[in-house]
């Protein structure tokens, strides 16, 4: 299990490119940092802009994890530093609707029996590497307990309805009110009231370490104030590296959008490689079907809505050709290579109005939705992307997106004579319906990815290792900055990034604060 310095260079070029480890290089490998001297025709402007910060914890991002981990810190009675690179709180969570509740309060009083050993397996089965299998039980034995905190001293609201979604074994999705902004505004609420002090527009530039332990940060403004913040602990919570491609697997991610925030651009990883931690399995990322491309390159997910076409309608996913390429609602491993299979890894969704139906209510509900009516009408206007197109006729839908037509309508016939039986002959998909009338509607389907799936290594307490796996005193890592508990091989465990954060945002402080 070994991986050390050199190899992970290594891996890195191989990975991710020269332009990766040039953006790593980034951030100077200096282990005690001075501040900056002062030139002699602006030395007052420039000792202005130098500020010296002491807390017990510095948190070092203010997405799911960090705001998690800064309201737990001080409804704990530490002082705390907050800083973040963006204008705004909320990180690559405001792109969330919906999270993982499982083992809380909320999932038994909907009636589902859970427990932290089925937690876990769910996601042990997929990983080899000790240490992520150990930060997936710490996740496993106390998502429930975040969730309930969340609820009942935080005040998230979410919806009454615990959904179920493969590949778990029972119910444990659940949709915030507002979904992830809702719950960022919540909690930035709470550290606005509270005297923890948010330094919005600050990137941490530098971990100061003193025999071998990390005791603060070294952080820059964007108006160019330096600050030094010393500190008891250090959490690491600014995200991964999803947005820099240059960072991962070039042939992966071809024809692959993303949709995932801009904030995920590793700098921090940077940060904790010249602090002397430990990076794992930078090549590993989720990717799945259901993409939809808005901008070149980019864009947003609508599976969590498309599934509903399949589960209570008749959508299917069809080839240039006319032929549906899979099971629907398969695992995403056997998708992803359906997917592959076709000319730029573009598939289609082939809705009639029935689906169509089904497929709008849920986009456009309040709680889970992911797009507005206004929304949709500006895409169905597009004259480029998002590729969507509608017709009264199955010839002349096909006609306009580019697709056979006389395969289609053998695709269809073939589709509604399964349909009595409720399962289909070709991919043993259930039918809940048989394929109507018109309009009918053709979107183009993309592979998309939104995070990356390597990281950090932390033991059971979050505390980063380094490479030679011990711990490095008064570093821990949190949310997308650690190694993903949902291992490799594109089997995404529904709204576990989200889940996993706010779980090890708060479990990072309180362990933190046992040390003091």
């Amino acid at each position: 299990m070994e991986m050390d310095r050199r190899k992970f260079l290594s891996t890195a070029v191989i990975a991710g490119g020269a332009a990766a480890l040039a953006g790593l290089a980034g951030c100077s490998p200096s282990a005690e940092p001075t501040t900056a001297s002062a030139d002699s025709n602006g030395s007052e402007g420039t000792e202005a802009k130098n500020q010296e910060k002491t807390a017990d914890i510095v948190i070092v991002g203010a997405g799911a994890a960090g705001l998690s981990a800064a309201c737990t810190a001080s409804e704990k009675g530490a002082s705390v530093v907050l800083l973040e690179a963006m204008p705004m709180t909320g990180g690559a969570s405001l792109g969330a609707t919906a999270t993982n509740i499982g083992g809380s309060q909320k999932q038994k009083d909907a009636g589902v029996e859970d427990n932290a050993e089925l937690i876990l397996e769910s996601y042990a089965k997929d990983l080899d590497d000790p240490y992520v299998l150990a930060t997936a039980k710490m996740y496993s034995e106390n998502n429930g307990a975040t969730y309930d905190w969340l609820m009942s001293d935080m005040g998230v609201k979410f919806s009454d309805e615990v959904q179920f979604f493969p590949p778990y074994p029972v119910a444990r999705i659940c949709y915030p009110i507002g979904g992830g902004p809702g719950i960022a505004k919540t909690l930035t609420e709470k550290i606005e009231e509270s005297p923890v002090e948010l330094l919005l527009e600050t990137t941490a530039t530098e971990l100061i370490k003193e025999n071998g332990a990390v005791v603060g940060v070294i952080a820059e403004a964007a108006d160019g104030t330096e600050y030094r913040i010393n500190a008891k602990a250090v959490v690491l919570a600014a995200g991964g590296f999803g947005a820099r491609r240059d960072m991962l697997p070039y042939e992966s991610l071809k024809n692959v959008i993303f949709y995932g925030s801009e904030s995920s651009d590793g700098k921090a990883m940077g940060l904790a490689l010249y602090g002397g931690a430990m990076l794992r399995y930078l090549d590993n990322l989720s990717i799945e079907g259901g993409g939809l491309e808005l901008s070149p390159g980019t864009g947003t997910q609508l599976y969590s809505v498309v599934l509903g076409s399949f589960r209570d309608a008749a959508g299917i996913i069809i080839g240039p050709d006319g032929n549906r390429i899979m099971n629907e609602m398969g695992p995403a491993p056997a998708q992803v290579n359906a997917y592959r299979s076709l000319p730029d890894s573009a598939a289609y969704l082939f809705l009639d109005k029935a689906s169509f139906d089904v497929f709008y209510t849920l986009g456009t509900r309040e709680v889970g939705g992911v797009f507005t009516p206004d929304t949709w009408e500006k895409w169905l206007a597009s004259e480029d992307l998002p590729f969507i197109v509608t017709a009264d006729t199955v010839d002349e839908v096909a006609s306009e997106a580019g697709i056979n037509s006389e395969g289609l309508k053998a695709t269809i016939e073939s589709y509604n004579a399964d349909a009595p039986a409720g399962i289909d002959s070709a991919f043993n998909r259930p039918i809940a319906s048989s394929i109507g009338e018109g309009p009918y509607y053709i979107i183009k389907m993309n592979l998309r990815y939104a995070h990356s799936y390597g990281g950090l290594i932390a033991n059971e307490n979050l505390e980063v290792l380094d490479w030679s796996e011990t711990p490095i005193p008064g570093l821990y890592g949190t949310g997308q900055m650690l190694c993903s508990i949902q291992g490799r091989d594109n089997i995404a465990k529904p709204s576990t990034g989200t889940s996993f954060a706010y779980t090890s945002g708060r479990r990072a402080v309180l362990n933190a604060l046992e040390t003091f």
